[in-house]
């Protein structure tokens, strides 16, 4: 039986072809990053939170310090613990049966830093009032109370300005911008974003307010706070 020359030779290179850009297809579907989404992380407005002095100085011995903050130093009395259960929401969702512990140290060295020293303000009776800026830095751990599993930590280099009190030596005011650099675990793994720590934080406490962004953020949000 006659046959036309090259007659097996197309369908066989059409079939081949067919699986050359079904494995494309699949590839690009696989190297597909995820989207990026944001979401806000607020105080509860009757809620403020407060920086309580740890003598432990827990930012100075953190797992995470010695791998993502080698440049920086802590040291008691400069070192603090901020509890945030049930103070903030994430997404608008509340955090409830969780406990979000922030293990924060003004660094003892400000190297390269570029804090420059701040003139001190006037009240209206013409009393200085000195104002001071500081580096510091700050882990934030996020831990479901029902298993004591981590769930997520953030790490953040922060920069700030507070007024003195001179009856206690202490800021009676201060306001810092948190720069969180790096995350972990199931709920922040590749978030980044700033928060703002703003109020009386070494008495009736402070309000948090900022931004975090990442790989579907605001679905690993949605699971972990229902």
């Amino acid at each position: 039986m006659d046959t036309v020359p090259g007659a097996s030779y197309y369908p066989a290179m059409r079939t081949f072809l067919a699986l050359v850009l079904t494995l494309v297809a699949l590839t690009g579907a696989a190297l597909a990053k995820p989207p990026v989404d944001c979401v806000a992380l607020t105080s509860v407005p009757s809620a403020p939170a407060a920086l309580i002095p740890e003598a432990a100085c827990t930012v100075a011995t953190h797992p995470l310090t010695a791998t993502i903050l080698p440049d920086l130093s802590f040291a008691p009395p400069l070192c603090y613990v901020t509890t945030f259960t049930g103070k903030l929401t994430i997404d608008g969702r509340s955090t409830a049966g969780f406990t979000i512990v922030a293990y924060s140290g003004v660094s003892t060295n400000t190297t390269g830093a570029a804090l420059e020293p701040i003139p001190p303000l006037m009240d209206g009776t013409g009393a200085p009032r000195p104002l001071i800026s500081f580096a510091a830095a700050t882990i934030i751990e996020v831990r479901s109370e029902s298993r004591g599993t981590v769930v997520g930590q953030l790490v953040s280099r922060d920069t700030g300005w507070g007024e003195l009190d001179l009856t206690t030596a202490m800021p009676k005011f201060a306001t810092e911008r948190l720069v969180v650099t790096h995350a972990t675990g199931r709920l922040f793994d590749g978030a980044r974003g700033e928060i703002f720590f703003s109020g009386d934080q070494f008495g009736g406490g402070g309000f948090a307010k900022g931004t975090l962004c990442g790989p579907r953020l605001k679905r690993r949000v949605e699971k972990t706070f229902p």
